[in-house]
């Protein structure tokens, strides 16, 4: 190996190291070192909260912790040498060595080859090295350096700050969000262990009750699988959830068995459950089966009695039983409590809409009803005021009636009651046949203007419908032969919209009688202001 000299000037532009004062010394060998700053020359490494991508149910990613399936990793360790490259590779040593700071910790299992080897040509590079996981709470650390002891070495001792590379490698996880109800004592191996099978921290799990069962089944089928290396702790056969004590009016005391029992006949099991009413749901299906013996009783869930409303309505709703109540509540209303305002509820108006949503749950033959179809649709009765309109409204449906209080947006029944009779339908029926081609599925027929005859009315009609009452084109025809019999005046185009009605009323009134005195072509709602 040549041997070089250098001056001081020199060896601070190869290292490119800032130093005050200029010494003069030479050197024997190439030295060796490492690539980072002083700063950088250490690295604390915690095998508990390495993560790699994921993806949830719903495709969205997120940081899945590997926990104790993470048994060791890599460092990358770049180098650098004080001198000139050479025209062939050269083998070098590391070794482990306490961390200085640190001595009191156990040294960490880094796993050195027998040698490395610094490339041709180059006066940088890059070496990997293997480092193992720590017990679950362990902090240990190694001092990383190079071998220069023995005749084969070829390199000589770089800048000291640049020549021992420090790495403390932990598995320590911390007591956050700990349920010992649930989880029981605290110990790092259980911790690493929640981690490892839930694959994340022990702060994002958000429900340990759900977890629970989990992880006790986890830790039965490891320490089968490992019968020499079973785990030493267990986890408390408890998971009652925490939203339970809130519901335990309508579900009583937790156990197993009725967790069981609620999730296959209800297959749900959260806080956003509405248990006042599937309590008593899981009441109906105790009942299905007598025989069978529960640690349970049969009044830890609710009991519904027939309401007094109910005889009143009975001529729509049937007979009372406890799955058709569960049906109004849950499938039909959706828990909106529509059960506790019965007595003002519109059972009449509504049956129909029941009656479809019966048929709709069960449409499948296989299926079995809760209860039978003994609902009852009242016959529809129209109010007073359809049968002065229909010639433009055609027949009265409840349907019809829904139709019209949506396109009227009339959800509470407050247009229908005060407004909708004195409409003028002769201008707002075409509001309704417009609104009606918009349906895909239309309940009922377009009868509408059943004659085939309606024609909008003038703009200047409802300003006098006080007098002359619907508009119709039978009308039309009759105001024109009265007012201009000869149709030499061109009156309804010229005079018809500000014409003075009501002195010529009682003559328009006894001209009609005359002409139809049983009944014209249109209805006689004529005003006459005189009597």
């Amino acid at each position: 190996m040549r041997k070089y000299f250098y001056i001081v000037l020199a060896f601070f532009f190869l290292t490119a190291c800032e130093k005050e004062d200029v010494l003069d010394y030479q050197l024997t060998e190439d030295c060796i070192q490492f690539g980072y700053e002083a700063e950088d020359m250490e690295l604390e490494y915690n095998f508990a909260e390495q993560t790699y991508a994921g993806y949830d149910d719903w495709g969205y990613p997120y940081d899945k912790y590997y926990g104790d399936s993470l048994l060791c990793d890599t460092l990358e360790l770049p180098l650098s040498i004080i001198g000139w490259e050479s025209d062939a590779n050269r083998e070098f040593r590391l070794k482990l060595v306490p961390v200085v700071e640190l001595d009191t910790l156990p040294l960490a299992d880094v796993v050195l080859e027998s040698s490395y080897s610094f490339q041709a040509n180059e006066r940088r590079d890059t070496i990997r090295v293997i480092f193992m996981r720590p017990e679950a709470g362990e902090r240990l650390a190694a001092g990383i350096t190079f071998d220069l002891e023995g005749d084969d070495a070829v390199f000589d001792k770089g800048a000291e700050e640049q020549s021992v590379y420090n790495l403390i490698v932990e598995n320590v996880y911390e007591e956050t969000n700990w349920n010992e109800a649930y989880l029981g004592e605290f110990s790092q191996a259980k911790a690493a262990f929640i981690v490892t099978i839930l694959q994340t921290n022990l702060g994002g799990v958000g429900e340990w009750s759900e977890v629970n069962q989990q992880l006790r089944a986890a830790l039965k089928q490891y320490n089968l699988d490992h019968p020499d290396d079973q785990k030493d702790f267990t986890f408390p056969a408890y998971s009652e959830p925490t939203w339970w004590a809130a519901n335990e009016q309508w579900l009583g005391e937790y156990s197993e068995e009725k967790k069981a029992f609620i999730q296959k006949n209800l297959g749900m099991w959260d806080a956003y459950t509405n248990w006042e009413w599937s309590s008593l749901t899981l009441g109906y299906y105790y009942d299905l089966n007598p025989e069978a013996e529960y640690s349970f009783s049969r009044s830890d869930f609710r009991t519904l009695v027939q309401p007094d409303w109910w005889e009143a309505n009975a001529q729509c709703l049937g007979k009372f039983s406890i799955p058709k109540a569960i049906f109004f509540e849950q499938s039909i209303f959706y828990g909106t409590s529509i059960w506790n305002d019965g007595a003002t509820y519109d059972w009449a108006g509504n049956i129909s809409y029941i009656k479809e949503q019966y048929q709709y749950y069960f449409y499948n033959p296989q299926a079995q009803p809760w209860f039978e179809d003994d609902f009852t649709v009242p016959e529809a009765v129209a109010p007073e005021w359809w049968e002065k309109w229909s010639g433009y409204l055609g027949a009265y449906s409840d349907e019809k009636k829904a139709f019209m209080q949506w396109v009227f947006k009339d959800d509470k029944g407050e247009w229908w009651d005060k407004e909708a009779s004195a409409v003028d339908w002769s201008e707002s029926v075409n509001d309704l046949i417009e609104a009606y081609k918009t349906l895909e599925k239309p309940d009922f027929d377009n009868d509408f203007d059943p004659t085939g005859q309606w024609v909008k009315a003038p703009e200047w009609w409802p300003g006098v419908s006080h007098f002359l009452g619907a508009y119709s084109e039978a009308k039309k025809e009759f105001l024109i032969n009265f007012f201009d019999p000869d149709g030499t005046k061109n009156w309804w185009e010229k005079e018809a919209a500000t014409y003075g009605y009501g002195p010529h009323m009682g003559d328009l009134i006894a001209r009609y009688e005359e002409l139809y005195p049983d009944g014209g072509p249109f209805e006689n709602d004529f005003f006459n202001p005189l009597g």
